[in-house]
């Protein structure tokens, strides 16, 4: 997307798995295709072709989707005899995520281990008085671990600065909430602030933010609401018990297929009895 903003006639993202696999919000995918990306799935990159020191092509091949690897993603496999050249001027690698520690000085004493700062269970490093937490410690993560790893933080430099406070040792975790029990608390139910978003061509000719911010009022709305919005909270349930492999999963969505023989187990293990089982005959006549 950033590519055609800054003036690429055309725009491709190489995949070598499938959009269910992609780790990326479907909600992001849809836009960059709405603007015009060209999103390649099954794809992978062998070797960039290049002529007088610039880049002319990047040669792919075909994948095929294996057995499951240890994320629970199918691992992909070349499939023999299926290469292609695509004409590319420009190459952009986008091949993982990992923390910049080079700020850090040689003789910081900070021990680093696969590229992450080793800390103890109180976020502290192997120099006093350093702590560090979030993607430094874990690697790419969520922003919520990062804000974890700031609560714990400060808790054990205060416990450590006051004598006053109860040492960080003999402090005891929470007692953790049955996540069933959320699920089937009683709720409200309201509609969901949709985004707003402008026509991908003028969204194109700008940076502008693609998905302004919610008003006042829509954000204590929208924060007021069930977090359990949309198909449950999207997990997957109904699939995994599913025997009959009777649902697919479509980007962030569950979706009941022609295999489905009506043994009513997916409604049954539902949390948030999103599924109902009703007479065919019914639901056609509403």
């Amino acid at each position: 997307r950033t590519a055609l903003r800054l003036g690429a006639e055309e725009a491709y993202i190489l995949y070598r798995r499938t959009a269910k696999e992609m780790p990326a919000e479907s909600s992001r995918v849809r836009e960059a295709e709405k603007e015009g990306v060209k999103i390649m799935f099954l794809i992978r990159p062998v070797r960039i072709v290049g002529e007088n020191g610039h880049v002319r092509a990047i040669e792919c091949e075909n994948m095929i989707l294996g057995e499951e690897d240890s994320d629970g993603r199918r691992k992909p496999q070349s499939a023999k005899a299926s290469r292609f050249t695509l004409e590319a001027e420009t190459i952009i690698t986008a091949l993982g995520e990992a923390p910049d520690l080079s700020f850090l000085p040689e003789d910081a004493d900070i021990e680093i281990r696969d590229g992450l700062i080793v800390v103890d269970r109180f976020s502290r490093t192997t120099r006093e008085n350093v702590f560090a937490g979030g993607d430094a410690i874990r690697g790419p993560g969520k922003v919520i671990e990062a804000i974890k790893d700031g609560k714990d933080t400060a808790r054990s430099i205060m416990a450590g600065l006051s004598p006053t406070l109860p040492a960080v040792e003999a402090e005891q975790a929470p007692d953790v909430v049955d996540p069933i029990v959320v699920l089937n608390r009683g709720f409200e139910r309201k509609e969901r602030v949709l985004p707003r978003a402008g026509a991908a061509a003028k969204l194109v000719a700008s940076f502008e933010e693609t998905t302004p911010a919610l008003t006042e009022e829509e954000a204590v709305g929208e924060a007021s609401r069930c977090l359990a919005c949309g198909c449950g909270v999207g997990c997957g349930i109904c699939h995994n018990v599913c025997i009959y492999d009777a649902i697919d999963r479509r980007l962030d969505q569950f979706v009941v297929n022609d295999e489905c023989v009506g043994c009513g187990l997916c409604a049954e293990v539902c949390p948030n009895n999103c599924i109902v089982m009703v007479n065919k005959e019914d639901s056609l006549t509403g």
